[in-house]
């Protein structure tokens, strides 16, 4: 089998597809925050979909862009594959570009950010909470020592 590479496509809204075993879903609240960011940073989060225009990933994104005043003829710019996937690559792809592989680094978010503006952003307060708990284990830096706990934001002084 080829090597995938992927490209860019000009596709109607319309057109798109989609997968019928897509295994997300959203909160009306979280839905409602994605509409938000679309309205107000535009379409900047690549669709992926197949060579056939099935989705496979940006389901939510897709009717977030109705939602946000698109079109079903307005023109999208799309990532697609150089081949058509097969059934183990398109799920896998499906699943893997919706898992986070990353955590957030506490120190830097809370004496970067206010804690208002990064729940508008679509944080959720409770991440916070879970990785400031004792019993987590503790973060290790590429470079640095274990992460100093703390139990207030250095920024806002909100109690985690």
């Amino acid at each position: 089998m080829s090597k995938l590479t992927w490209s860019e496509h000009k596709v109607r809204l319309k057109d798109l597809k989609e997968y019928q075993h897509n295994p997300r879903q959203i909160s009306k609240s979280d839905y409602n925050k994605l509409v938000k960011s679309i309205k107000e940073n535009g379409y900047n989060s690549r669709i992926l979909c197949d060579t056939d225009d099935t989705i496979i990933s940006g389901h939510m994104r897709t009717m977030a862009l109705r939602d946000s005043g698109f079109r079903d003829n307005d023109i999208l710019h799309v990532l697609k594959p150089s081949r058509k996937l097969t059934d183990k690559e398109f799920q896998r792809i499906n699943i893997q570009d919706n898992v986070s592989f990353g955590d957030w680094d506490l120190d830097s978010i809370t004496s970067s950010f206010e804690l208002d503006d990064l729940m508008d952003w679509g944080i959720d307060h409770d991440l916070f909470k879970d990785l400031m708990h004792d019993d987590k284990e503790q973060v290790v830096k590429s470079k640095d020592p274990i992460v100093p706990e703390s139990k207030t934001c250095p920024n806002c002084g909100f109690d985690l």
